[in-house]
C-alpha cells in the first residue's frame, strides 16, 4: 500500500504544479494582452498625432498659397454682428486687408465696418468687434476647436476625460 501512497503523492504535487503553472500562464496571459493593449493605444494616438500635425501645416499651407480662403471666414464672422447701427470693427492680417476690402468692400461699407491691419493676427484668420460682441475667428482658435471637437487638447493629445458632477 505504501507503494501507491507514493505514487498517489506525486501524482497530487504534479497536478497542484500543473495548477500553479496553469495560474503563472494564465496571469502571463492576461499581463501580455494587457501590454499590447496599452502598445496599441500609444500607437494609436502617435498615428492621430502625427495626422493632426501634417493637417495643421496642410491649413497653413493652404493659407499662404490661397489667401483667398480668408473671404468666407470674414463672411461668416460678420454674419451675426451686422447691424446697421452698430460699428464693427474687422482686425485682419495686413496681408488679407486689400483682399478683403476688393471682395467684400460694400457689404462691409454698408455694415458699417472698419477694416484694421493686425499684424498679431495670423493670415487667414480674423478678430471681429462691436461694443457688445467680439467674435474671434483667428486660425488659431479655429484650430484648438477644432481639436476640442475631436477630443484632443491644444497639443493634439487626448483631453483628460472630464469628471462627473455629482
Amino acid at each position: 500500500a505504501r507503494r501507491g501512497d507514493g505514487h498517489r503523492g506525486r501524482r497530487g504535487a504534479g497536478q497542484q504544479a500543473g495548477a500553479a503553472l496553469a495560474r503563472r500562464m494564465g496571469s502571463l496571459h492576461g499581463a501580455l494582452g494587457g501590454a499590447f493593449a496599452q502598445v496599441e493605444r500609444e500607437a494609436a494616438d502617435q498615428v492621430v498625432a502625427l495626422a493632426l500635425e501634417v493637417a495643421r501645416h496642410a491649413l497653413r499651407a493652404t493659407l499662404a498659397i490661397r489667401p483667398e480662403t480668408i473671404v468666407p471666414v470674414v463672411q461668416e464672422a460678420l454674419s451675426s454682428l451686422f447691424d446697421e447701427r452698430v460699428r464693427v470693427h474687422l482686425h485682419l492680417n495686413p496681408r488679407d486687408v486689400e483682399l478683403v476690402r476688393g471682395e467684400l468692400g460694400e457689404r462691409l461699407g454698408a455694415g458699417n465696418c472698419e477694416i484694421i491691419g493686425d499684424a498679431t493676427i495670423e493670415p487667414g484668420g480674423c478678430r471681429a468687434q462691436t461694443p457688445r460682441a467680439d467674435i474671434d475667428a483667428t486660425v488659431e482658435t479655429r484650430w484648438r476647436r477644432t481639436l476640442a471637437a475631436i477630443g484632443r487638447n491644444h497639443a493634439g493629445t487626448l483631453s483628460a476625460p472630464v469628471e462627473e458632477q455629482p
